[in-house]
């Protein structure tokens, strides 16, 4: 069920409180926007392809990184394997602190093409192969764990020197 109610200074609140749902309020300057906003939310609700992005906006990818070497790679039966990986993606964060700046919902494909792009860029011409080191694991990580950030061109591969 959705309510909109007038708030100070001519904003509008919109609240949608469904069983089975997260809670979702938003603040917008007309009523028009908040009840287009309320349809669009719940009919996305209502075909059950609603994603609630409220992790999503508040999670940078820096942080997803982070919660993948504390959670996989760390736990990588070869202790030589998992020292590499943690070195490689400790190397990437670095280098990329502006992609891993953004927060999860904001990151878009195109994010993706201009790192792999500057990455074709520096290396060597013998290397210029694409790097799969990696991709199932960090699919498979990204499912169990940021189902929210599902929709979005995380499986990219990252796992690269």
């Amino acid at each position: 069920m959705a309510t909109i109610r007038e708030k100070s200074a001519g904003r509008w609140q919109a609240q949608i409180r469904r069983k089975g749902w997260p809670y979702q309020a938003k603040t917008f300057s007309t009523k028009r926007d908040a009840e287009i906003w309320v349809r669009t939310i719940e009919s996305q609700m209502d075909h059950a392809v609603f994603v609630d992005q409220g992790i999503a906006k508040q999670t940078s990818f820096g942080d997803h990184i982070e919660d993948y070497i504390v959670n996989v790679t760390r736990m990588r039966p070869s202790a030589d394997s998992a020292i590499g990986e943690e070195a490689r993606l400790r190397r990437f964060k670095k280098a990329e602190s502006a992609l891993c700046a953004y927060s999860v919902a904001n990151l878009k494909p195109e994010h993706f093409e201009d790192y792999r792009d500057r990455r074709l860029r520096q290396k060597a011409p013998k290397s210029r192969k694409p790097t799969v080191h990696g991709r199932a694991n960090w699919q498979s990580f990204e499912k169990r764990t940021w189902s929210h950030a599902s929709q979005h061109a995380l499986t990219f591969t990252l796992i690269s020197a």
